[in-house]
Order: structure tokens, then C-alpha cells, then sequence
């Protein structure tokens, strides 16, 4: 198992192995993924906070990611083409995305520990942390000392992120490191949509964050596959023992990361991932 420790997060492999990478799709197969709330099944959406209470109020990350689904749905047939172009010509520029898995386990070999690095300008619960500060000269930090992964916040309310930011730390990073020993670049985002994971790809993202606790099921799997066909990995994010069954259950996950912070009431519980690491048993090995 290959493990990393940032921010009270872990991330293990769920998978050795890395399959094999499919075309990608045109940007016409984007669609808005959205199940009816009448239509929710327990065996679908229970993992979900509120499920099935009628007098439920949304949490912090339920407003936020309601937010972020907006702001994709709004987006054009045009804006989506033109993101399908940009991904085209950044992948011409600085290359195809890196194997994920294989570079957090290659620093993971024997003595050595993987390290995910994170970019945050602001959060809901801390308020601003650096608004202003130079995202290159970080990742180019992080790159020099050696880290595997480096997670870019792009949230623009609550984190005050951007893609730009993702693009100007990948480009930053892959300078320092060069093209072969780069880290690999994480949008950390609040995803739920794949025009939000084209967005990713057009932005120089190696892999895309997907939080069980804003997904049903069948939007899960659906965004896991999209990542596959298009050629981003997706870290599948889980906090409790029934989002990880949810996550071990999906088809195409290789990556679980464990959050020890509880993202509807921000309290930070340092057991959690023992807890869910014993919880999945032998496929956390």
C-alpha cells in the first residue's frame, strides 16, 4: 500500500496497476450528470448526508458543490469545445498526463515515502490562509524537494483557487523537475460534472479529485469512467466506512483518499484513516 500524509489526508492504492488509457472523447459526449431526487434509492444515495430527511438543510460542502455544478452547467457548447481544443494543444505543449499510481508508488519504493503537496490560498473554515501568495514559486518549492503529488485548490469562493493556478503550477513544476520527473498535479475541486474534469485536463491536471460524500452512486461511476476515457486519473475521496464501500464498489477506482476532516462540520478526527484502512481490509493492500 502506498500511503501519504499531507493535511490529515491519505492516499492509498487501491490498484497496482494503471490500465490501459482509451481515446479520449470530443467534447460533445460531455453531459450533465444529475440523477432526479425522487427517483434516489437508499442502495444509491445513503451515504449522502440528509438522505431521505425532508427537513434536511444543506451543509457547507453541500452549498459549495451545488455552486460548483452551477457555475458547469452554465457552460456552453462553445466554452466546451473550446476547452476540448485547449486540451489538445497543452498536451502538444508540455505532454500527455503522467501514470498517477506509478509515480506515487515509485516514491513509495522501499524506504522512501511519497509526498502530497497542497496549494490553498483560503477555506471555509480557516477564512484566507495566503490569498496573495505566488503559486510558481510554491510549486516550483514543492517540485524541488521532491514532491509526488501536488494538489492545487481551484474553488474561486471559498478558496479563492483557480485553473489558472493549476496550469501556472503545473508549468511551473514540470520547469524545475523536467518532463520525466515531474510531480503529478491534482485538481482539488468539488466535481461533479465532466465539464468540470475537461476543465482539469484543459488545465494541465494529472488526476481529479471526486468526494463520495457529493455523489451518488451512479455519478460516481459514470465520472470514474469519464477520468478513464479521458486520461485522467480520479482520487476517489471518502470519510467514512460507508462512502468507502461506495468507493471500493465502483468500477475504475485505483485511487481512495482518506480525509480525516468531516467536510460537512470541518471537526478533524486523526482516527479515521486507520479506522477506514482496517475497514477495507485486504483491498487496502
Amino acid at each position: 500500500m502506498c500511503s501519504l500524509h499531507l493535511l490529515a489526508t491519505a492516499l492509498c492504492a487501491a490498484s497496482a496497476l494503471i490500465a490501459g488509457r482509451a481515446p479520449r472523447p470530443r467534447h460533445s459526449s460531455v453531459r450533465r450528470v444529475v440523477a432526479a431526487a425522487d427517483a434516489r434509492t437508499e442502495e444509491e444515495a445513503g451515504h449522502l448526508l440528509g438522505f431521505g430527511d425532508p427537513t434536511h438543510e444543506p451543509s457547507t460542502l453541500q452549498r459549495i458543490d451545488a455552486a460548483c455544478a452551477a457555475r458547469a452547467d452554465a457552460l456552453s457548447a462553445d466554452a466546451l469545445a473550446a476547452l476540448e481544443a485547449k486540451v489538445e494543444a497543452l498536451d502538444a505543449e508540455l505532454g500527455a498526463p503522467i501514470d498517477v499510481v506509478a509515480r506515487l508508488n515509485a516514491d513509495a519504493s522501499g524506504s522512501t515515502v511519497a509526498v502530497a503537496a497542497e496549494f490553498k490560498r483560503a477555506s471555509p473554515s480557516k477564512g484566507p490562509i495566503n490569498v496573495d501568495a505566488d503559486i510558481a514559486g510554491v510549486a516550483r518549492t514543492y517540485a524541488s524537494a521532491g514532491a509526488a503529488l501536488i494538489s492545487v485548490l481551484t474553488e474561486p469562493e471559498h478558496f479563492r483557487g483557480s485553473l489558472e493556478d493549476l496550469e501556472t503550477a503545473r508549468r511551473a513544476a514540470q520547469r524545475e523537475s523536467g518532463d520525466d520527473a515531474r510531480p503529478a498535479m491534482l485538481r482539488k475541486d468539488f466535481v461533479s460534472r465532466e465539464a468540470q474534469i475537461l476543465e482539469a485536463r484543459a488545465h494541465g491536471a494529472d488526476a481529479v479529485l471526486l468526494i463520495v460524500a457529493c455523489l451518488e452512486r451512479t455519478q460516481l461511476a459514470e465520472l470514474v469512467a469519464f477520468c478513464r476515457r479521458s486520461s485522467i486519473e480520479p482520487l476517489v475521496e471518502v470519510h467514512t466506512e460507508a462512502e468507502m464501500d461506495v468507493a471500493l464498489a465502483t468500477p475504475g477506482v485505483k485511487l481512495i483518499g482518506i480525509n480525516n476532516r468531516n467536510l460537512h462540520t470541518f471537526q478533524l478526527d486523526m482516527g479515521t484513516t486507520s479506522r477506514l484502512v482496517e475497514h477495507a481490509g485486504p483491498f487496502a493492500g
